[in-house]
């Protein structure tokens, strides 16, 4: 690096060296950048990390060939990379992605007389907690047709509309699910009892302050939501008039989304601040959307 803040030039080199390194915080954005430098070192590195993230880079490195391993030591993961192997190249069939049809399946459970099936889903163990949590509050949902394609397991989701109740999440959910919490959220507000969300200390520093984005956005649709360090409380018991029709996303994709589905059980039209966002993520949100019945107007 040539300086120490933005804008970074960052200049290559040929010397890369091994490393053996813990990785201080969940994310499976640094583990997978350091695990293909080492692609490249010609000796083994090893990289460890504490908490679950997700790991397609691993599954996708092993269906080539690489020179990849995992173990379990003292209830961290060992990572051992060692570059310099050819790889072998081979056709990948891309799963749907299940963060994505989160947004469609909260929106079957939550209007009456709905019946949706989702084909080709990633339910990879690493990022389905939505799923897990879902179950928990009395969702029907049913998967069928698994199987693993280039390491992945995927299957088909059939969701039918459910009398949801609240439930409680602990903070190990959030390893699991921390990008579905905004849609979560809109499957509490319709639930027959409080949920309470906790250690969501990850959503303050996503595209936006997610967490409070979800507690204004919902006060303002007249849902009782309070959050508490970090913890989230969502208590549809307490419904009261809505405040006010306009959506505050910051820019954010995922929050415009879930508010989406959340004006699908309003009795006022939501107006979506920067809603072209939706865009950064699920180009075809929109379409989509008001094929299922929605009535989505940029």
């Amino acid at each position: 690096f040539k300086k120490k803040n933005l804008p970074l030039t960052i200049l290559g080199t040929k010397k890369l060296k091994n490393i053996k390194y813990h990785i201080p915080v969940a994310s499976a954005q640094i583990k997978s950048g350091l695990i293909l430098a080492s692609l490249f070192i010609n000796s083994e590195s090893e990289i460890i990390e504490t908490n679950i993230t997700r790991d397609h880079t691993e599954i996708m490195l092993e269906s080539f060939n690489a020179d990849i391993k995992i173990k379990h030591i003292n209830q961290n993961k060992h990572i051992f990379v060692k570059g310099q192997k050819n790889l072998v190249p081979k056709n990948i069939e891309v799963p749907s992605d299940l963060s994505s049809a989160a947004f469609f399946i909260v929106a079957a459970l939550i209007n009456k007389n709905s019946h949706l099936e989702l084909d080709n889903i990633n339910l990879n163990p690493t990022r389905d907690g939505i799923l897990k949590a879902i179950k928990m509050m009395g969702g029907k949902i049913n998967i069928t047709n698994t199987k693993k394609i280039n390491g992945e397991m995927i299957g088909k989701i059939e969701v039918t509309s459910s009398d949801l109740r609240g439930c409680e999440l602990s903070e190990e959910f959030a390893k699991l699910m921390i990008d579905e919490y905004p849609i979560l959220s809109i499957a509490a507000a319709h639930a027959k009892t409080p949920s309470i969300f906790k250690g969501l200390s990850e959503l303050k520093v996503k595209e936006s302050n997610r967490l409070e984005l979800i507690r204004y956005n919902l006060d303002n649709c007249g849902i009782y939501c309070k959050v508490d360090e970090d913890n989230l409380i969502i208590d549809p018991t307490k419904k009261f008039l809505p405040k006010s029709n306009i959506i505050k996303t910051n820019s954010d994709h995922r929050i415009a989304m879930s508010f989406a589905i959340m004006g699908t059980r309003m009795e006022i039209p939501l107006k979506i601040k920067d809603s072209e966002f939706i865009k950064t993520s699920f180009p075809n949100f929109i379409n989509l959307f008001n094929s299922l019945g929605g009535n989505l107007t940029e």
